[in-house]
């Protein structure tokens, strides 16, 4: 990343390569890509609040209502090549929805991930990525707390196994940059841990599995079956597209949409 923000040449993308890629002009209402799937949501917007950088929305496949993503309109492929220039806003956008996921879930843990892109000898990797989102995208999700301890620590262990993990600030401050570099890494953090945690990968001979903590909450925290794959949001909008309109229009109705 250069002093000015802007992404170097190696992180140049295709805009067909990330469904986020030139989605958040002036005018803009959501994605395309999102609006394709769910037309019926188009004159409702899809973008829930907005900063001079960010923008809030649903996210495309929600594994329950209020699963929201924070995401940068300019392309970064992941959180921790923003400019430190971004930190107040971001803090403040991440503030604010956490603020409002904590009144409408008082009975929740709050949970937050990202998989953060980013390059190991010149290589690109996703860490667990998703595909046709070479973008930086800020999970935040409501999850039922566990009778047998934090959520977060339960991901905590299981992420351990493939990846060591730092201590970073807890959101809403981010920060990793410093810890990271230009490494891939998952993040995590939970209203109920004292830090967030940065998994950093530094060895491309690992491998993480697509979309690891997204399924790791689907399967082990809110117990859908695997079966079906309904955790991968690739499968989910192809067979689950009428139930995540449901799931979308509620969440909307509950936060309010705008348009930027």
């Amino acid at each position: 990343m250069t002093k000015s923000g802007k992404p170097n040449k190696r992180e140049e993308i295709n805009p067909e390569d990330c469904a986020f890629y030139g989605q958040f002009d002036k005018g803009s209402k959501g994605t395309e890509e999102f609006f394709q799937i769910y037309p019926a949501l188009r004159e409702r917007g899809q973008i829930i609040a907005s900063s001079d950088n960010f923008i809030l929305i649903p996210d495309i496949a929600p594994i329950s209502a209020d699963h929201l993503l924070v995401v940068p309109k300019s392309h970064f492929r992941s959180f921790a090549s923003l400019p430190e220039s971004f930190n107040g806003e971001f803090e403040q956008i991440v503030s604010e929805a956490i603020n409002k996921m904590q009144n409408f879930h008082p009975t929740s843990e709050i949970i937050a991930f990202e998989h953060g892109m980013g390059t190991i000898d010149e290589q690109t990797i996703m860490c667990g990525g998703c595909g046709r989102t070479e973008h930086a995208h800020l999970h935040i999700f409501p999850a039922p707390k566990n009778k047998n301890g934090s959520v977060g620590e339960k991901l905590k262990q299981i992420i351990s196994r493939y990846l060591m993990g730092k201590e970073s600030s807890p959101l809403p401050k981010l920060g990793i940059g410093t810890l990271t570099g230009r490494l891939p890494y998952l993040y995590l953090w939970s209203n109920a841990m004292d830090s967030s945690l940065v998994f950093i990968q530094d060895s491309s001979s690992i491998t993480i599995p697509s979309q690891l903590i997204r399924k790791l909450i689907a399967t082990e925290i809110l117990k859908i079956g695997a079966k079906g794959n309904r955790w991968d949001w690739r499968e989910y909008i192809i067979f689950n597209a009428k139930q995540g309109e449901k799931i979308l229009l509620d969440t909307l109705n509950r936060w309010g949409a705008k348009n930027l």
